[in-house]
């Protein structure tokens, strides 16, 4: 079964940047897949329905299987499959499996590359949002806040991948009504994104929106407005 470890290692692969998005996923086989990192193709299902995200389902937990098995399970291409099947799982509502997926990830992840490589980091954001899509806030906060840590010391404060973590968390306390701890850190990103980005960036902008989201809660409806009109306006 595909789900079983693989002894195969890492291959080299073009980066991300350099990646091509497939038309189709046909086309991903078709290329022979060399430097493609597929895209999720849930949002093209998810228009025509729960009966397309089945057909999706029984594409991707064949294709993977093929593939984890050709290029090793800690390939990027891999992984990349293995988080947009995780989605689906997510998205069908096979939260069980879904975790049980991302666990088994996150442990061989950890394992192979240590709990601060990208890859490990990025594998348990993905668990931490297969908790929030089950309303576990508390497993997902725990999770977060470990990865905003580790992005702190690793990358630096002003890093993107560290303000999409911070954010990330401050969702989650917004979720569970931490509003005050979700301002702390929605102030934060939004301050250093003006200074690092600029007023005008979408990166910006969202941090925004997303500060005037926790003053709605807060039922600060004055400075919610302010925000919205800022981002609205530019």
């Amino acid at each position: 079964m595909w789900l079983e470890k693989s002894n195969k290692q890492l291959d080299d692969v073009k980066s991300e940047k350099e990646a091509v998005r497939p038309a189709s996923w046909k086309s991903v086989r078709m290329r022979g897949l060399r430097g493609l990192v597929p895209i999720d193709l849930i949002h093209e299902y998810r228009v025509w329905g729960l009966h397309k995200l089945e057909q999706a389902r029984k594409e991707y937990e064949r294709e993977v299987g093929d593939i984890a098995r050709e290029f090793g399970e800690l390939h990027c291409i891999s992984l990349a499959l293995f988080r947009a099947f995780g989605n689906l799982l997510d998205e069908l509502r096979e939260f069980r499996q879904s975790e049980k997926l991302r666990i088994r990830i996150r442990e061989e992840t950890a394992k192979a590359f240590g709990i601060d490589h990208p890859s490990t980091l990025t594998s348990m954001a993905n668990l931490a949002s297969t908790f929030g899509n089950q309303g576990r806030w508390l497993e997902a906060e725990v999770l977060e806040a470990q990865i905003m840590e580790t992005r702190k010391r690793v990358l630096g404060q002003e890093h993107p991948n560290t303000l999409t973590s911070i954010a990330n968390l401050a969702s989650t306390y917004r979720n569970q009504a931490k509003l005050k701890e979700s301002e702390e850190l929605e102030v934060q990103v939004m301050e250093t994104e003006k200074r690092v980005l600029g007023l005008e960036h979408p990166s910006t902008l969202t941090s925004m929106a997303n500060l005037a989201l926790t003053f709605t809660s807060q039922g600060r409806w004055n400075d919610a407005e302010e925000l919205f009109l800022q981002v609205m306006e530019t």
